[in-house]
């Protein structure tokens, strides 16, 4: 999607985190991948045309435009090359910066990543 969206970043980029931003109401879904930005649009597109009720694509046109389909684009936020815990922090912290209203990420996935506090 990152390829077919006029989104940042390269799309055979892997070990990424990106965001999803509907064009209509610039709402975001924030995720992270080991596997490239365009296998990772390509499977979120998949499930919006299925209508699959897992597909936060699908979920958030259902629920914020009455079914009708918005256009997304896609935007890598950062490459993490061999190194997934920073990978999974950096998603919980991206996803904590955006307003809950404007957050189209499952509740389920707030807070996904614990990050333990360091002692000493």
């Amino acid at each position: 999607m990152v390829c077919r969206s006029d989104g940042k970043g390269k799309c055979n980029a892997s070990d990424i985190t990106y965001e999803v931003v509907c064009q209509r109401c610039g709402d975001k879904y924030i995720g992270e991948t080991a596997g490239s930005a365009f296998s990772r649009g390509k499977e979120h597109l998949m499930a919006m045309e299925k209508k699959d009720e897992t597909s936060v694509m699908y979920r958030h046109a259902k629920e914020k435009h009455q079914g009708e389909v918005p256009q997304f684009t896609m935007n890598l936020t950062g490459i993490f090359r061999n190194d997934a815990l920073l990978r999974q922090i950096t998603e919980s912290v991206l996803i904590n910066k955006v307003k809950i209203s404007n957050l189209i990420n499952n509740k389920a996935e707030w807070n996904h990543v614990n990050i333990p506090r360091a002692t000493f």
